[in-house]
C-alpha cells in the first residue's frame, strides 16, 4: 500500500482490478447458464454462441439448453489473457 496526497492509503489499482473481477466471479454458480456466461464475460449472443460452437468454451448440452462449468470460463479468460 502507499500512502497518497490525501492521506488515505490504497492498493496498487492493479489490485483493485484484480479484487473486483475475482469478488464477481465468485457471485456467479458454479455452473452456468448460456445467458450467465453472456453477462459474465459481457459478450454477445451471437459471440457466445460461437465460442460454444467451436469449442473454445467448453459446454455440456442438457436438451436444448448449455451447461458450463465456471472453470472452462476462467481457463478462457486465463487463455485471453495470455495472449
Amino acid at each position: 500500500m502507499s500512502r497518497t496526497r490525501s492521506g488515505f492509503t490504497s492498493k496498487d489499482s492493479t489490485d483493485n482490478a484484480s479484487d473486483s473481477s475475482n469478488d464477481l466471479i465468485r457471485d456467479y454458480p458454479d455452473v452456468l447458464d448460456i445467458h450467465s456466461m453472456f453477462a459474465l464475460l459481457k459478450i454477445s449472443t451471437k459471440t457466445g454462441y460461437r465460442l460454444l460452437h467451436d469449442g473454445t468454451i467448453h459446454a455440456v448440452k442438457v436438451d436444448r439448453s448449455y451447461r458450463i462449468i465456471k472453470e472452462n470460463v476462467l481457463a478462457y479468460l486465463g487463455a485471453k489473457q495470455d495472449n
